[in-house]
This record gives structure tokens, sequence and C-alpha cells, in this order.
């Protein structure tokens, strides 16, 4: 069940408890960073395509779940995915 480049660690039983699935996303997310470009409890609310100067990109309108207002970024690209 573990990602290839970050094993779980040894004393972990083949089945892990929950807990230890989280201890280990969390231990994950900080050794690879992810948790600095990823915002949890934010809600997509617009992905439009932008065309400017010859070249796409992507403006993606954001709503964090705790707040009231919405904030538009522009990317060069998007990825979505479910599940």
């Amino acid at each position: 069940m573990a990602f290839p480049d970050f094993p779980f660690q040894k004393e972990i039983e083949t089945f892990p408890h929950h807990s230890e699935v989280l201890k280990y996303l969390k231990s994950y997310s900080s050794h690879f960073a992810v948790d600095k470009v990823v915002q949890l409890n934010t809600l997509v609310t617009k992905v439009n395509p932008v065309k400017e100067a010859g070249e796409v990109f992507w403006e993606v309108t954001v709503k964090k779940l705790d707040q009231k207002e919405s904030q538009t970024s522009r990317f060069d690209a998007v990825v979505v995915c479910n599940g």
C-alpha cells in the first residue's frame, strides 16, 4: 500500500490501522513538501481557459470553506482528479 519511493516503517503490520495510515500520509506529505502546494478544505468553483498572446492559461477560482471570499489564480496546467 505504500508509495514505492517512501516505504512504511518496518514495524508497521501488513494491515495497518487507519491511524498509522494517516501518520504515514502526513509524513509523506511533509517529506515531499506536498503540503505546501495542496489546499485542503477548498472548493473549486470555476476553471476557465484563457488565451493570451498565443498561449493558453487556466484561471481557477476557489473558495476556502471557512471563508466567504473567493480567490482566482492563474496556472499553466490543471489536473482534475476525483475519488
